[in-house]
């Protein structure tokens, strides 16, 4: 079998404790006589940097047992994973020549790998192998590597019961494990597994696997720039506050980022005590991006708001408007937090999937398209009946577009175009990008300056009831006339006449004689 130039696994044998890194540990078992080859875990590992140790002990009595490494091409890893291949065949897959595998045997026997350590243990009347050893990888570029134990290779000894499959993370005995399951087992393995990237005082690449390398860094880096941001929305609040224009939706805007900023938070603890002990707080990371998929229902939710007018060129919104977009922003929701939950349950460890491809994922993509066409048409529509606004809606909504897009956009590019090996640390760029995006292009139009040409608000809130009859007037000075009731006649001296005044506090006229046209210092 040819093996792409470039591809080389350097045997480099060191023997150390190190507390420090990427660690997976558990029990493998299974009796299954026909396959004894089971998966134990993955790592995109960085050329010439990337460096295995592993401790593997199993009950001598099963035979020599092999540690098998398989990297990403089709020929290796997709070709053995999930077929019908036999043991033998997975393992024929492996050059000798390229070193990736390796026998768990302790010297002096004749399948012997000089490279591992390995020793004979006595526990609870058992007689064990012990493995230790280290594997330093090089190749063209970073490449996942998958781990595999199988016990089929000269000097095996298959087991002969019904099929029984454990792999869990325990801190056990294993020796009281095994003993307290019937002979015969095809493959049992109690492993260790450290994988590194790089220098160990490097603590934003050591522990972290090649598609992770940057997430840290710029996760920080961004929850800098949306405080940052959220400092600069308080002061513009206090500005807004000050002349009666600080409205519900800029409000929910700052909440908004407030949210982003404790998303990022949790997301950059979690990978930083990640980053410490190689294990790190999955509960952080998963509540991060529960965060931020809130965050991203609610600023929906304000756009949605902004182009049916609300607070700009109307008070409220119709009942049906209201159930609307009550129910997407629930549904939007509901089928993010779906996404999660099928990938922690349907997802296989032993293949490199991202959190997007999935049912749930594409319903998030069509939600995401669904809400912008929505948001162009109310956005067209008030515009049109609002040609002041015009200005506003039109550049929000050329600027607007791309934060709408990009969602679906990278959700396909990753799935489909993207190389595995940098997916996810470029997923997550682009995601925090974008965050960052919409909020900035909001404040910049929303930005309390002369210069502004752009601002949208211009009715007070001391001008806004829960009585408010709706639609906003277009403009500071428009006189809005409704019928007596009595007559219906339009210019009775009964008439009401609704004015918004920039310096009145009432903002409404109650009958002709309070009228005044002229603008008040």
């Amino acid at each position: 079998m040819m093996i792409p130039r470039g591809i080389l696994v350097l045997l480099v044998f060191t023997f150390r404790v190190s507390v420090l890194a990427k660690y997976s540990r558990g029990i493998i078992a299974s009796t299954n006589e026909n396959l004894p080859w089971s998966y134990l875990d993955r790592f995109c590992f960085v050329s010439e940097l990337g460096n295995l140790n592993f401790t593997i002990k199993y009950p001598s009595d099963l035979g020599i047992q092999s540690l098998l490494l398989y990297y990403d091409t089709s020929d290796q890893w997709d070709a053995v994973y999930d077929t019908n291949l036999t043991c033998e065949q997975r393992v024929a897959r492996l050059d000798p020549e390229n070193n990736q595998q390796i026998r768990l045997t302790p010297i002096g026997d004749e399948f012997w790998d000089p490279t591992t350590r390995c020793v004979f243990e006595e526990h609870d009347a058992l007689q064990w192998t012990v493995c230790r050893g280290n594997r330093r990888f090089v190749s063209r570029r970073a490449r996942w590597w998958y781990l595999a134990v199988s016990n089929c290779e000269p000097g095996s000894q298959r087991g002969n019961s019904s099929m029984n499959f454990i792999n869990s993370n325990s801190n056990s005995s294993s020796s009281s494990n095994y003993s307290d399951i019937e002979m015969g087992y095809g493959i049992y393995a109690d492993y260790t597994l450290e994988m590194t990237n790089g220098d160990p005082n490097d603590l934003f690449f050591y522990h972290f696997s090649a598609d992770e390398f940057y997430i840290l860094p710029v996760n920080v880096t961004f929850l800098l720039l949306e405080t940052v941001l959220l400092l600069m929305s308080m002061a513009v609040s206090c500005a807004l506050k000050s002349r009666n224009l600080l409205h519900q939706t800029f409000k929910l805007y700052q909440f908004s980022i407030v949210l982003e900023c404790v998303s990022l938070f949790f997301l950059s603890f979690a990978y930083y005590l990640y980053a410490l002990n190689g294990f790190g707080i999955n509960q952080l990371k998963q509540m991060g991006m529960f965060m931020r998929g809130f965050q991203t229902s609610l600023f929906l939710l304000l756009l949605l708001l902004i182009a049916k007018g609300y607070t700009i060129t109307r008070g409220r919104l119709s009942a049906s408007s209201i159930c609307k977009l009550v129910s997407f922003i629930f549904s939007y929701m509901v089928v993010y937090i779906a996404m999660f939950f099928y990938a922690q349950k349907m997802f296989d460890s032993a293949k490199v999937t991202y959190v997007s491809e999935s049912m749930p994922g594409y319903c998030l993509a069509g939600l995401r398209i669904i809400g912008w066409l929505s948001y162009a048409f109310s956005s067209i529509t008030t515009a049109n009946k609002y040609p002041g606004k015009r200005g506003f809606y039109s550049v929000m909504g050329a600027l607007m577009t791309l934060w709408f897009l990009m969602g679906p956009i990278s959700i396909l590019i990753a799935n489909f175009v993207m190389d595995k090996w940098v997916r996810e640390e470029v997923v997550n760029l682009v995601e925090c990008c974008v965050t960052f995006y919409g909020f900035f292009v909001f404040m910049v139009l929303t930005w309390p300056s002369a210069a502004n040409r752009n601002f949208p608000f211009h009715v007070r809130t001391t001008q806004i009831g829960d009585s408010y009859p709706g639609d906003f007037p277009q403009n500071n000075y428009e006189a809005r006339y409704t019928k007596n009731e009595e007559n219906g006649d339009p210019t009775t001296r009964n008439e009401h006449i609704h004015l918004s005044m920039d310096n009145n506090p009432r903002g409404i006229a109650s009958n002709r004689e309070d009228l005044d046209l002229t603008p008040r210092e």
